[in-house]
């Protein structure tokens, strides 16, 4: 019994300090270099604990195992963890194929800032529409977007640094 519960600590632990680690490289893309610190701290104690475990068990095959599936865990969760915290901007490019005057239109009324530029393609002119927005309001745009044209194409883009511009408290659905 004890032998399991070993087992399950080297999961656990292994799957926590590597979602810790996904959340930690975040911040630091972000720039909150005291939250990457902290969390740091914490994932390397973890880290030094688990692997002196299992180092100490080296031939024992399950604790290796556990060791390899709390790594795989840790990634979902870290991905997961990162996708619910949705920290920072990014920029959403939209080139709409049915009408581009109701979805800018449609994206306003929501509370977004829209910048319109031409674009020439291969089908002509068509309108891009760059919208800066909070990753945790991207979802409520793209259901925006499918809604008055689901043939639009679209890019999503990282945004590290911002300065002026238009930002409102959207009403996240």
């Amino acid at each position: 019994m004890e032998l399991i519960f070993g087992y399950f600590i080297v999961f656990l632990a292994r799957a926590l300090d590597i979602s810790l680690a996904t959340v930690r490289i975040l911040m630091i893309l972000h720039g909150q270099r005291v939250y990457a610190a902290v969390i740091g701290f914490f994932e390397s104690l973890i880290f030094i604990a688990v692997l002196t475990y299992v180092i100490h068990g080296l031939n024992d095959i399950p604790s290796l195992f556990f060791y390899a599936l709390g790594f795989a865990t840790g990634n979902y969760l870290g991905i997961y963890v990162e996708e619910k915290v949705a920290i920072g901007c990014i920029t959403v490019q939209v080139i709409s194929k049915k009408d581009p005057d109701r979805l800018i239109s449609e994206i306003r009324q929501e509370g977004f800032g829209v910048t319109v530029i031409e674009g020439y393609g291969k089908e002509g002119v068509r309108k891009i529409l760059h919208v800066l927005l909070m990753r945790k309001d991207l979802k409520t745009l793209m259901e925006l977007v499918e809604d008055v044209d689901d043939y639009a194409f679209i890019t999503v883009l990282d945004t590290k640094k911002i300065m002026g511009g238009y930002f409102s408290k959207i009403k996240t659905k």
